[in-house]
């Protein structure tokens, strides 16, 4: 019988990369002069304004992040999105993420990159890592355009509960615990009660606070 495999999860922004993924697209498609690349700036920072504080309204966020890429071709977006994760993110990755990351990789274990940043980025984002298994927010495609039709549930908040459980009902795992679980924002806090062994990655106040009442471990990368 086989032993029961370590599963180990990883948020993205300002957990194993120092930057936020979905903004740092933006400032890249505006570098590229993309059309309505700065309105969708100026309108997501709006709506970002209220992540910190748990009340962000996700789907208005995403509304406007998709605008500067809506009905392009996906294979000219995939283009733009190696390059932006070569180009840009690459050289933000935090090192002792990465090599935590690769520890877990050594002995084997299952990870999972899981954000709340579309996935369209995420993923050739997790290929920097060399990890298999990556979760995003998903976008409906019009044959090969690409649309800013958001599909739910987001993996935010609770969401990324329900795609943790889901990546763990695809290795045959039960739900609901994973042995290891990474993250900086308050935002993952249900995720990070799935583990085992939690770990709060250059958390802010109010995580630390929550982090210091749970005995989860803090670390700053």
């Amino acid at each position: 019988m086989k032993p029961t495999p370590i599963t180990a999860v990883f948020d993205l922004d300002f957990t194993l990369i120092n930057t936020d993924s979905a903004e740092g697209w933006l400032a890249f498609l505006a570098e590229q002069k993309l059309p309505h690349s700065i309105q969708a700036i100026k309108e997501c920072r709006q709506i970002m304004s209220d992540y910190d504080n748990g009340t962000m309204d996700m789907a208005a966020y995403l509304k406007s992040w998709f605008k500067p890429i809506n009905g392009m071709q996906l294979t000219d977006v995939n283009g733009l999105t190696k390059q932006f994760a070569e180009q840009v993110v690459a050289p933000k990755i935090f090192a002792r993420g990465m090599e935590r990351l690769n520890w877990h990789l050594q002995q084997g274990h299952k990870v999972l990159i899981v954000s709340a940043s579309p996935a369209i980025i995420v993923n050739p984002i997790t290929k920097l890592f060399s990890v298999a298994d990556s979760v995003g927010i998903e976008n409906r495609l019009n044959g090969n355009l690409i649309t800013d039709e958001v599909i739910e549930p987001f993996s935010f908040k609770e969401g990324k509960v329900l795609a943790v459980n889901l990546w763990l009902t695809s290795l045959s795992l039960a739900p609901d615990v994973v042995d290891y679980a990474y993250s900086d924002s308050i935002n993952d806090v249900p995720l990070l009660q799935m583990a085992k062994q939690a770990m709060c990655i250059n958390p802010d106040v109010r995580l630390t606070e929550v982090a210091k009442q749970q005995g989860w471990a803090i670390s700053h990368w």
